[in-house]
């Protein structure tokens, strides 16, 4: 099979955008649930009103862990304000305030006006004593949903993984192959008795590498390697992967083991000479619409 450029450009995909892209609750969950014990700790104090300043001192003196839980209450991480130091409204000089929330520092008298300060200003207070929340854990929840948006850009690899493993796993299925996903060199050797030793060039951390997909056909002794990715925006990483990928297909073809590239995504459009690049050294180089229309059959000889 001849890689093809033009066709290749022609079929690429605007979007490879599933409703399961913008959020991920379950981990968005997870995170609510990691604050539970401090949150419940705090849902005494919605509602308070009177001696209000008192009793949320009393609070995180007593439970110094909840001081890491006031973040998220303003969709922020510790991480952020490890990096933004905070104007003092009086001053007008930038303070860092990070350790207002590490659970192992002692509160100092001025860090104690720095705090209130922060719950204040922020808005906090008033969420507390306006009623306009009845459970934080559930406040929260929500908080976490809209903080994980952050990681959507991530979420498109993973998407573009689900998609191609429906139709590559369909394929293994039709011609009798056997298939792995989330393929370790380890674990490929043990699920089909293969010998694959990739150089130490090609091994991420661990001393292992995982590849997208493996499938082998017995009958032959061939195992095939996917890699597979989507590029929405053009930049130094696809360029970085497209070099990559072509000395792994040298390797691995020195190696009897077929190699195959997945990629699609607008971000190509403004990358052609590095698509074209690799097409000339990467025997099989497919987008989606590629793998849906029947190309596995050409690179596995039916």
């Amino acid at each position: 099979m001849k890689n093809d450029l033009d066709g290749f450009i022609q079929t690429l995909r605007k979007s490879i955008i599933t409703w399961d892209y913008f959020a991920d609750f379950e981990n968005s969950y997870k995170k609510a649930f990691e604050l539970k014990i401090q949150l419940n700790i705090l849902n005494s104090l919605i509602g308070e009103q009177d001696e209000f300043e008192k009793k949320f001192f009393q609070i995180i003196e007593k439970y110094p862990e909840t001081r890491s839980a006031l973040l998220v209450l303003i969709a922020t991480r510790k991480k952020k304000i490890d990096e933004l130091p905070i104007i003092d409204r009086h001053t007008l000089l930038p303070e860092k305030r990070s350790h207002l929330f590490d659970k192992k520092v002692k509160l100092s008298v001025e860090d104690k006006v720095a705090m209130w300060d922060f719950f204040t200003e922020s808005g906090i207070r008033d969420i507390f004593q306006s009623n306009k929340i009845i459970r934080l854990e559930d406040y929260v929840f929500g908080v976490e949903v809209g903080l994980d948006s952050n990681a959507r850009k991530n979420r498109t690899g993973k998407i573009m993984e689900k998609l191609a493993d429906t139709i590559i796993a369909d394929f293994c299925k039709k011609r009798s192959l056997e298939y792995l996903p989330e393929a370790t060199t380890s674990k490929i050797n043990d699920k089909f008795g293969t010998a694959l030793v990739l150089h130490e060039v090609f091994l991420k951390r661990r001393g292992e590498r995982r590849f997208d997909f493996a499938v082998f056909d017995r009958p032959h002794n061939k195992l095939t390697l996917f890699e597979v990715n989507c590029y929405t925006s053009s930049g130094s990483k696809p360029n970085s992967i497209a070099r990559e990928y072509i000395d792994l297909n040298k390797y691995l073809k020195h190696s009897n083991v077929r190699f195959v590239w997945v990629t699609d995504g607008p971000g190509w459009l403004k990358m052609k000479n590095s698509l074209e690049a690799a097409m000339n050294s990467i025997d099989y180089v497919i987008n989606l619409s590629m793998l849906k229309s029947g190309r596995l059959d050409e690179i596995f000889g039916y």
